[in-house]
């Protein structure tokens, strides 16, 4: 069988996979009620609240059409899922083997959000689909990069791969780089402004719509938490040896993309790339306690950019790998997972699959490896 059209039944093969857990999550998330992170962080309502205004389109969408809330949070997250991981899996298909590397990376969201089911579906989901469009569709990426960024600021820090993918494909005329550059702006002044929100008055409209109160529970209740909490926790988070274990997988995971970025015609351009993209995220690991995300953030924009690179001609591998060692090391990627919360687990993609399929894993469940205990101090929340 040709090596091309291998590849291209790998990566479909792995999309379609990774997927239907994603999927499946969400038809469960909507039979229990709805999830306290999947779903509470999309309905964060209140136009004068930080992440709000797309909640409040939910809950506008539900009062014009009778709809649940819930309901549309999960179609419009199932569609948009399925969207981008097609997307993703048609560009990988047919690029450079190399770049498996990144797909087949524990980091990528592909495999990060099918091995912690906390990762997924949260609203970087608008920034990931933002990225992916950003070489055929300039303008529709920009409108949904806007969206994006309105809707939970971590898309802030996309800002730079969003560039990158403008510079490498079609620029965007000069108005709609102004609105871009002006949305962003506005919503970092306005994430810094309303940094807090009380949780019993995000909460009301939802149970006045009928939903369950366990939707409140996640992220709704520490809406009343302030930055400087959250960055006291990430700091201690940093020194306990589940937060080691993490920062020394991320740190295997930078040396593998950098290793890919060297084996480029002019590598070290690559290379600057790959770095700037970390710096570029480094705030949120100081800000917030999500790490896996973040990590996951930067490896799926260097993803995006390397693929925009290639296709254009401003990158291209000069030394191949041998493909045994290709393939060792894209093995590598499913038998360990970052965790969103700051740990790893060991086994990875291939110990969640295996979990769902014997039935001792549920897909709300997220099984870690634990090197010492996980911080319990959590900050105080005035939710219902």
């Amino acid at each position: 069988m040709p090596a091309a059209r291998l590849q291209g039944i790998v990566v479909w093969t792995a999309a379609i996979v990774a997927l239907c857990p994603v999927l499946w999550g969400l038809w469960d998330d909507w039979r229990i009620g709805g999830d306290s992170w999947q779903q509470g962080d999309w309905l964060i309502s209140g136009l004068g609240v930080r992440r709000g205004p797309l909640g409040s389109l939910f809950l506008l969408l539900s009062d014009l059409t009778g709809a649940s809330p819930l309901l549309l949070v999960v179609l419009a997250q199932g569609l948009l899922a399925a969207t981008l991981f097609l997307l993703t899996a048609r560009a990988f298909a047919t690029a450079d083997a190399h770049y498996l590397l990144i797909f087949f990376s524990p980091a990528f969201f592909l495999l990060a959000w099918t091995a912690d089911p906390l990762f997924g579906l949260r609203k970087e989901l608008l920034g990931f689909l933002a990225l992916a469009l950003a070489g055929r569709h300039p303008r529709l990426a920009a409108a949904l990069y806007v969206v994006a960024i309105v809707a939970h600021e971590a898309n802030l820090f996309l800002a730079p791969a969003m560039w990158l993918l403008w510079r490498t494909h079609r620029p965007l005329p000069a108005a709609a780089t102004a609105a871009v550059l002006l949305v962003t702006a506005s919503a970092m002044l306005f994430a810094l402004i309303r940094s807090s929100a009380d949780p019993v008055a995000l909460c009301r409209p939802l149970l006045d719509r009928g939903l369950d109160p366990v939707i409140c529970g996640g992220i709704i209740a520490k809406m009343d938490t302030g930055a400087a909490t959250w960055s006291e926790i990430a700091r201690a988070m940093a020194v306990q040896p589940n937060g080691i274990a993490f920062l020394a997988l991320a740190f295997t995971v930078q040396m593998v993309l950098l290793a890919l970025c060297l084996r480029h015609r002019r590598g070290l351009r690559e290379a600057l790339i790959l770095i700037g993209l970390w710096i570029a995220m480094l705030p949120l690991f100081i800000v917030a306690v999500d790490w896996g995300r973040w990590l996951s953030m930067q490896v799926t924009s260097f993803g995006f950019v390397m693929l925009a690179r290639a296709r254009s001609g401003e990158a291209r591998v000069e030394r191949n790998l041998p493909a045994g060692v290709l393939a060792l090391i894209c093995a590598a990627g499913l038998l360990v997972a970052p965790i969103h919360y700051p740990a790893i687990r060991i086994g990875g993609t291939a110990d969640r699959l295996r979990g769902l399929l014997a039935g001792t894993e549920t897909l709300q469940d997220t099984t870690i490896t634990q090197f010492g205990p996980v911080l319990s101090t959590m900050p105080p929340s005035n939710a219902p």
